[in-house]
Parts: C-alpha cells; structure tokens; sequence
C-alpha cells in the first residue's frame, strides 16, 4: 500500500484495522446467533486472538506518534478519529450483516 499510495498516510494499517473491525463484528454476531455451531474457545480464540491480532492497535499507536513528531498533528488527529469511527462503523456493519442471515 505504501509502494501505491505513498508515504503520507498509514494506509495500510488502516485498512487492516477496518477490515478486522468488519470480520470481528460478523464473528462475533454469527456467533452469538449460532451458539451451537461455534464453542465458547473457539469463538474468543477466533476474536480475540486471531483477528485481535490481525488488527494493529500498536502500529496505529506507533504511527501516530510519528505523524505528531513530524508537525502533521491535523493529519494525526484525522487518522485517530477515522479510525475509531470507521472501526465501530465496520464492526456494526459486519455485525449487521450476519443479522441478515438466516
């Protein structure tokens, strides 16, 4: 991502975070809906390990930091904000989506 789009913005972190946002709202609702398919391990390991691990809250957190070191603190600021917001809205949207679902 960095190669496409340059250096200017942390794209590809916040790509990662948005998408394990989107998977672990559609996990956990899928789950939760379908208790019986998925065990109580596997649903937290599948959560919390696997996909909280796909998502980068320290890279983020890192990058950040950057971004404040180098003067940009608008840049900084969206890029914190975009990701909160976008995270939950990805998280609602996945979930949303398994409420579809039969």
């Amino acid at each position: 991502m960095t190669h496409r789009y340059g250096h200017d913005f942390p794209y590809a972190t916040f790509l990662v975070n948005f998408t394990g946002s989107f998977l672990i709202g559609a996990l956990a609702q899928y789950t939760m809906r379908h208790p019986v398919d998925v065990g109580t391990f596997l649903r937290v390991f599948l959560i919390v390990g696997v996909l909280g691990g796909y998502t980068t809250f320290s890279s983020f957190s890192y990058e950040n930091l950057g971004l404040i070191e180098d003067g940009r603190i608008g840049l900084a600021s969206l890029y914190a904000a975009g990701s909160v917001l976008t995270g939950i809205g990805a998280a609602y949207s996945g979930s949303w989506l398994m409420r579809l679902l039969p």
